[in-house]
């Protein structure tokens, strides 16, 4: 057994993130691969995309021009396909990492150990965060590397900046998964609760803008400080992205408390 919490849970997922991996880039090469057929349509997507209702219109990427470069990668990867990898990917990875090894029994082994439990929590949680960065800088190295064989131009620091933000929303809702598996010890009870609250803030965000009755409510879902500013064209916004940041540490330290004082069941 590895002598790091940190080095044996990244080592015990590798095969995993790989596939993740390599699924990913599979997806951003298909994508972006479509781009000189979008762009040559031209004027009859945009005419199309007017046409939408508002609801499906912010799906498309909302007022972006989608024959530009931006517009094209925020409809089809940044609005939908990117940010439903990333959460599955770091939801699945936050109930599995600790609420599914005390379920299988394999957790004792770790307890046994001279390792206080706050650091194994901690510990755990860093791998999610560099696991979940490491599949975001395959997204964007896919992207960047794409991009140019078929002339979308756009630069590395747009969707850097893009890249971030899907990082920072999918760790949110990993933490959370994190602290669900920490307080019940329950892999699918973090699964199904962090799965329900992430359906329900996405729906919140989305009603939010076509709805003046439930815009004031918009604030409240996670989905609204990871897309609002557009970062694909505007660039990271700090107060967006400090936001996410620390819904997730706060999440991450609760998650230390939680399995600091319950009674686990190995």
């Amino acid at each position: 057994m590895l002598r790091s919490v940190f080095l044996k849970t990244l080592r015990d997922r590798r095969r995993a993130l790989f596939w993740w991996m390599v699924g990913l880039m599979g997806m951003t090469f298909i994508t972006v691969g479509f781009w000189p057929t979008i762009e040559e349509s031209g004027e009859e997507l945009n005419r199309l995309v007017e046409d939408l209702p508002p609801a499906l219109r912010n799906l498309a990427g909302g007022d972006l021009d989608l024959t530009s470069p931006a517009g094209y990668l925020s409809g089809r990867v940044f609005s939908f396909l990117a940010p439903i990898l990333f959460l599955n990917f770091a939801i699945a990875f936050g109930a599995r990492t600790l609420a599914g090894e005390e379920q299988k029994g394999t957790l004792e082994l770790v307890l046994a150990r001279p390792i206080p439990r706050w650091r194994l929590v901690a510990e755990k949680f860093a791998a999610l965060i560099v696991a979940t960065f490491l599949l975001g800088a395959v997204l964007w190295g896919s992207l960047v590397l794409g991009a140019v064989p078929v002339g979308l131009d756009i630069g590395a620091g747009p969707l850097a900046a893009a890249t971030l933000m899907v990082v920072l929303l999918g760790l949110a809702f990993g933490a959370l998964a994190l602290l669900v598996g920490s307080l019940t010890g329950k892999r699918g009870l973090a699964l199904g609760i962090t799965t329900a609250v992430a359906v329900g803030t996405y729906l919140l965000d989305l009603y939010a803008s076509v709805s003046e009755a439930v815009e004031p409510f918009r604030g409240l879902s996670p989905f609204h400080y990871y897309d609002a500013a557009v970062p694909l064209r505007n660039g990271v916004d700090p107060a967006h992205a400090a936001f996410l940041l620390v819904v997730t540490v706060f999440l991450g330290g609760f998650s230390l408390l939680a399995f600091e004082r319950r009674d686990v069941g190995v």
